[in-house]
C-alpha cells in the first residue's frame, strides 16, 4: 500500500498500523482531509505520529504539534518526521492531560507502537515502567505558548473525560473548528460538554458507513468510539447549562479530595 508519507516499519505494530492506515479508521482520514489550509492541528496522543505525518502531508503550509509521551513511540515520531523531512511538525514529549503537573507515566508494554498506557491509572499487575513527565492541560498550553489550534484529535486511552473537563475556555474559543476524541467512557458527559463549547457531533463524519465503530462494536470488550464535533457557525456557542456545570464541579470536589 502506497502512502503518502514513509515511516519506519520495524515491529509488528508498526506495519500493522501503516498497512490498515486507511480502512481502519476511515472518519480520521475523511476528517483531516477536509481541513482548509494555514490551520493550526494539535495531535494529542499522536503515538508514532501516523495521522500528524498524513496531515504534513496534505498541508506543508499547516503547523502541526504532536503531543506523546511515551518515550519509545516519541523516539520513533521524531525518527519519522526526520525520514520525511517534514518541518511543520513539532512533535513534544508531554502528556496533555487533566492537570498540569509533574506525573508518572505508566507504559504497559514494551513494544514501538503500542497504545494503551496511561498517567498514573494503571494497574500494577500490568505496568512495565514507570517514569515521571510534564503533563498539561490544552488551556494551559495554550495560554503559555499563545498557540491557538483550529483542529484538535485526543486520543489518550480513557484520559479524554479529565482533559475535557479542563479544556472549556480553549474550546470555546471561536478559533477550533473541529475535534475528534475517541471516547472511553462519559460519553454522555463529554458529548453536552462539547455541545455546550458550541460544537454539534451530528456531521457527515460521524454518519459514514464504514465508520470504525461498526468494526470495534464486533470487538468483544471494546467500547471507544471515534466522535468528530464540528463547529457549524458561531451561533452554535452558549453558556454553560447547569446539568454540564454540575459534571465539572463534581469531577473537581473529588479530584481535590483525593490529593
Amino acid at each position: 500500500m502506497k502512502l503518502p508519507f514513509k515511516m519506519i516499519l520495524k515491529s509488528n505494530i508498526e506495519k500493522w498500523r501503516h498497512d490498515t492506515f486507511l480502512g481502519k479508521e476511515p472518519e480520521t482520514i475523511e476528517w483531516i482531509k477536509s481541513f482548509n489550509p494555514n490551520n493550526v492541528f494539535f495531535d494529542i496522543g499522536s503515538n508514532i505520529g501516523i495521522y500528524a505525518l498524513y496531515a504534513a502531508s496534505l498541508y506543508p503550509d499547516y503547523l502541526i504539534y504532536a503531543f506523546e509521551p511515551v518515550r519509545m513511540n516519541y523516539i520513533r515520531l521524531m525518527q519519522n518526521i526526520e525520514m520525511n523531512k517534514f518541518d511543520n511538525i513539532i512533535a513534544l514529549p508531554i502528556a496533555v492531560y487533566g492537570i498540569t503537573r509533574i506525573d508518572k507515566m505508566q507504559e504497559i508494554d514494551n513494544k514501538i507502537g503500542h497504545s494503551g498506557s496511561l498517567i498514573n491509572s494503571c494497574p500494577d499487575k500490568i505496568v512495565q515502567k514507570e517514569y515521571l513527565l510534564p503533563a498539561i492541560t490544552i488551556d494551559d498550553f495554550v495560554d503559555t505558548w499563545g498557540v491557538e489550534p483550529n483542529h484538535i484529535k485526543i486520543d489518550i486511552d480513557s484520559g479524554e473525560y479529565n482533559l475535557i473537563i479542563k479544556s472549556a475556555r480553549t474550546l470555546r474559543c471561536s478559533s477550533i473548528k473541529s475535534c475528534l476524541i475517541e471516547v472511553n467512557s462519559h460519553r454522555s458527559e463529554i458529548c453536552k460538554i462539547m455541545q455546550g463549547c458550541g460544537f454539534t457531533g451530528n456531521n457527515k463524519f460521524n454518519k459514514l458507513p464504514n465508520h470504525s465503530r461498526h468494526r470495534r462494536q464486533q470487538e468483544e470488550g471494546n467500547t471507544a468510539e471515534n466522535i468528530i464535533f464540528t463547529r457549524e457557525s458561531l451561533a452554535d456557542l452558549r453558556d454553560i447549562t447547569q446539568d454540564e456545570a454540575s459534571i465539572m464541579y463534581k469531577y473537581f470536589k473529588r479530584k481535590y479530595k483525593k490529593a
